[in-house]
């Protein structure tokens, strides 16, 4: 395990009190943007807060994160499917609707990121609500 999910692993409770604090007018805009029903894939999805928020709009959401601590703290939400799994390791899900993924290609393993993409092109409908930060 790398030392970013390491971090991540330790640091999981408070990074729960963080996030729990921010409200997202973009994560409102991306789910108004969706047309449902849609699967939702949310990379790098923390402890699940957006998820949650994704799912309680009706939508089916695999989440995803290479932090085990953060997979067990997304699973605590209803309706989120979430899977313990680097980017390179993801399940098949079939096509999706809109990608949510903030933050992850921010870290120093950015630059493995453009080829993390071929991997979820098939899966996309033609026109899909992404937001990348």
């Amino acid at each position: 395990m790398n030392g970013t999910l390491q971090v991540y692993d330790r640091m999981a409770d408070e990074y729960v009190e963080l996030v729990a604090k921010s409200p997202s007018a973009e994560l409102a805009q991306f789910i108004k943007d969706i047309t449902p029903p849609a699967r939702i894939l949310d990379l790098g999805c923390g402890p699940g807060h957006h998820a949650a928020r994704i799912a309680e709009a009706g939508f089916e959401v695999l989440a995803v994160d290479g932090s085990a601590e953060m997979v067990k703290r997304a699973s605590r939400h209803d309706g989120v499917n979430a899977v313990h799994a680097t980017f390179d390791d993801i399940p098949e899900f079939g096509p999706v609707g809109g990608i949510w993924q903030v933050f992850r290609c921010c870290t120093p393993l950015a630059p493995i990121c453009p080829g993390i993409w071929k991997h979820f092109i098939p899966s996309v409908k033609p026109v899909v609500p992404c937001l990348l930060a």
